[in-house]
């Protein structure tokens, strides 16, 4: 059976039968130290402190009169006017951490995954909790509190709007540490199954995206593609219906020019020139990959130096610098 986890609480906002402890002084077994788990010691405001009997059972500890007081799962424990609520977890799930980050020392933030439910949470007790195996265990259920708390959502999208608007709150208190929060939720690494349901297509074209070089990277160790949220959240899935046609990249000179335009397979380059003795009319293939995709910008900077229209045209020029396959579609003539 599943230990329950005792969850200390700001405030008694969360849903379950309210107990005070006051009410429950009697009745309980002699406490002896042998045997018994104290979670957390008793503190200056109150007399109880909270653990496990030699069972498992969990139960309020009056250190000072030697009783151990049993408990209801579910139920919420407060002393009136000091401020000292507890809550009986019930139950805790494993989970896997897919993002974490900590405010100083006040708070931790995480958000992750059981099975097919996503969660975000904070504490100050910095869950998820490992359990005896090792595993990282949270609350099952929602948990609203100012001091830990989590919520429970059915899509990733959901808990990720939920912890950017919870960073964003706090952005005029702490600024720096808001916009770091942020920039480290798009590093989040994803999976191909949990991208492509982010994207609303299948496993096998997320892949293919990624032997194109339009999102994720492989290391040595992995055996799937690791993709991170920000490729995920910059990739447009194609809508519906035929595809709008895209004005080419173009750059014309006095004498020369060139059109860079996007096709199937890769960008395809024509260039021109007026000069005698110069070829003209030539056209490459210049295939998707290195980062580029059809639905990249041409118009935007590639470097300092040049854009990305001018980088795939300068790919055809030197085939040193194309880390992707260039293709001569047609063969140039000289100008007499």
């Amino acid at each position: 059976m599943r230990r329950l986890r005792w969850v200390q609480m700001r405030d008694a906002r969360a849903a379950g039968h309210h107990v005070d402890l006051d009410d429950i002084t009697a009745g309980g077994p002699d406490y002896e130290d042998e045997g018994y788990e104290i979670v957390s010691e008793s503190r200056a405001d109150t007399e109880y402190a909270v653990g496990y009997a030699p069972d498992g059972t969990p139960v309020l500890i009056d250190e000072d009169a030697g009783c151990a007081y049993a408990v209801e799962a579910g139920a919420i424990y407060e002393q009136p006017y000091q401020g000292v609520v507890w809550h009986l977890a019930d139950p805790w799930v494993q989970s896997e951490v897919l993002w974490t980050e900590d405010l100083g020392e006040i708070t931790h933030y995480a958000i992750g995954k059981a099975g097919d439910r996503y969660f975000f949470s904070w504490s100050e007790w910095k869950w998820p909790l490992q359990n005896e195996n090792g595993q990282d265990e949270v609350p099952s259920e929602n948990i609203d509190d100012g001091l830990n708390g989590i919520h429970w959502f059915d899509s990733l999208k959901e808990a990720l709007d939920d912890a950017r608007g919870t960073i964003e709150t706090l952005s005029d208190v702490h600024p720096e540490w808001a916009k770091e929060a942020i920039y480290s939720i798009g590093a989040m690494r994803l999976t191909t199954g949990e991208a492509a349901h982010m994207l609303g297509v299948t496993e096998m074209r997320v892949r293919k995206l990624c032997q194109d070089g339009r999102m994720g990277y492989k290391t040595r160790w992995s055996h799937d593609w690791l993709i991170p949220l920000r490729d995920v959240e910059r990739f447009e899935r194609r809508k519906p219906g035929r595809r709008k046609k895209e004005q080419p990249y173009e750059r014309h000179g006095e004498w020369s020019g060139y059109t860079v335009r996007k096709s199937e397979k890769g960008f395809v380059v024509q260039w021109w020139s007026a000069r005698q003795g110069e070829p003209t009319g030539a056209k490459y293939l210049v295939e998707y990959g290195d980062g580029y995709g059809p639905e990249t910008d041409l118009a935007s900077r590639h470097n300092e130096l040049m854009t990305v229209g001018d980088y795939i045209y300068a790919c055809t020029e030197d085939l040193a610098i194309a880390r992707v396959k260039v293709r001569c579609l047609r063969k140039g003539r000289i100008v007499r």
